[in-house]
């Protein structure tokens, strides 16, 4: 495997309107499945801190803006956050060609932080940049085109994902699929439920996946774990209506259309129909919380084939985002005869799940990356990520397992597990 090297870029320090002082600006993106971790570390590493974000809940927040102090109030800064994909995030980072859009810091918007410490559903204006500085990453960067610039450094944690299905009667909680099955459904793009159950009476009835884009580690992981390779295409479906609403019947579901601008998978190769996805956990989470019990199949040109019929949605999903599913109905597979239920993720996984995942009965599992260049030179900057890598593994609990507790390690993504001399 190539070494890595912290890739990070400097950022002048920015004077804002009514303040003294100058204020070093960070823009953190990469992958969705890691943002509680990191939205929780960036908190525990600023004092003075406020706050704002879009949604309801930072932990799940797809843009965040943060303003506080380091060094004990010595230095000010403004951490912005864009969660658009691992594989997005390492492109942005090693190529400064790609535009993220964070939310602005004009004093405007400053301002708007004042009723904080946590303002939700934060109504600031944003700006894009091509300066984007720190990417968390669930792949690593040799499982992506983006080497343009040699990257070093290691993981900070270990996070934990879980095929899941939608809100469906014709599975339970814990039924099992298995690697070989997953990378048929996902090649395929579907499979009668009798080849995941064994059962003649679900002959009739229909799994079909769904996933990320290519700009997602997620996707990255679970095309490596199930030997498909990140690099190949898939067949996907686009769930209809497109709606991010709880209790909303699936409709439809169309196999992935060509030309879905901010979902087509293109990093690999041209857009081909089947192969976009979603370009946000968090709302693929949403499309798994529906039921599907008369569903309109359609082809890539949006052509029904088939009619009402009773579906299964499957996925490979972050456990934090699988959480959000199951308490919407939705429900977590066992993979290869061994179950970890995220429903214990928001405070960390049973003691009887984590030695599932420590001690690799559990494998799929990635390591969480932290990339920032190495040509930084603003030292708030500098001391503000080594915060951030203190702090993050002690924020993991609810998405995966802090890399010292584990007794196995992989070599690459979805690569064999090789036990540490602690097991030998």
């Amino acid at each position: 495997m190539k070494k890595l090297t912290f890739l990070f870029s400097a950022f002048a320090a920015l004077s804002m309107a009514g303040s003294a002082s100058a204020q070093t600006v960070i823009n953190i993106t990469g992958a969705t499945a890691f943002r509680e971790a990191a939205h929780q570390a960036i908190i525990d590493s600023l004092a003075n801190l406020t706050y704002g974000y879009a949604g309801t809940n930072v932990s799940n927040a797809a843009t965040a803006i943060f303003k506080g102090t380091i060094n004990g109030g010595a230095d000010q800064v403004i951490v912005r956050t864009a969660w658009s994909g691992a594989v997005a995030g390492i492109r942005a980072i090693v190529n400064q060609a790609n535009s993220v859009t964070y939310y602005a810091t004009s004093p405007a918007n400053i301002l708007l932080l004042a009723a904080a410490p946590g303002k939700a559903s934060y109504t600031g204006t944003t700006e894009s940049t091509l300066l984007n500085s720190i990417a968390f990453s669930d792949c690593t960067q040799d499982n992506t085109p983006f080497d343009a610039v040699s990257l070093l450094g290691g993981p900070v944690g270990v996070i934990v994902f879980c095929p899941t299905v939608n809100s469906t009667t014709s599975l339970v909680e814990g039924d099992n699929i298995t690697t070989l099955q997953m990378r048929r459904i996902m090649q395929a793009g579907s499979a009668p439920l009798q080849f995941i159950t064994g059962k003649v009476a679900d002959a009739n009835t229909t799994v079909y996946w769904t996933g990320r884009a290519d700009t997602s580690g997620t996707r990255a992981i679970y095309l490596s774990e199930m030997g498909v390779g990140a690099s190949n295409p898939v067949n996907q479906w686009r769930i209809e209506p497109l709606n991010n609403t709880t209790g909303i019947a699936v409709t439809a579901i169309r196999l992935w259309p060509t030309g879905d601008t901010t979902n087509a998978s293109t990093i690999w190769g041209p857009d081909t129909a089947g192969n976009g996805g979603y370009n946000s956990g968090g709302v693929l989470s949403y499309a798994l919380r529906r039921t599907s019990a008369s569903v309109d199949i359609k082809n890539a040109a949006g052509t029904v084939t088939a009619s009402a019929k009773s579906i299964v949605l499957l996925t490979s999903i972050s456990a934090q985002d699988a959480n959000d599913i199951q308490t919407g109905g939705g429900k977590v597979l066992a993979y290869n005869n061994s179950f970890v239920n995220p429903l214990d993720a928001p405070t960390g996984f049973s003691t009887a799940d984590k030695d599932k995942i420590i001690k690799g009965q559990y494998s799929l599992w990635s390591y969480e990356q932290l990339y920032y260049r190495d040509d930084i030179v603003d030292q708030p900057t500098l001391d503000f990520i080594a915060l951030l890598e203190t702090q993050v593994p002690n924020n993991i609990a609810g998405n995966g397992i802090p890399i010292t507790n584990m007794r196995v390690s992989r070599s690459s993504d979805g690569g064999s597990l090789t036990p540490l001399p602690s097991l030998l």
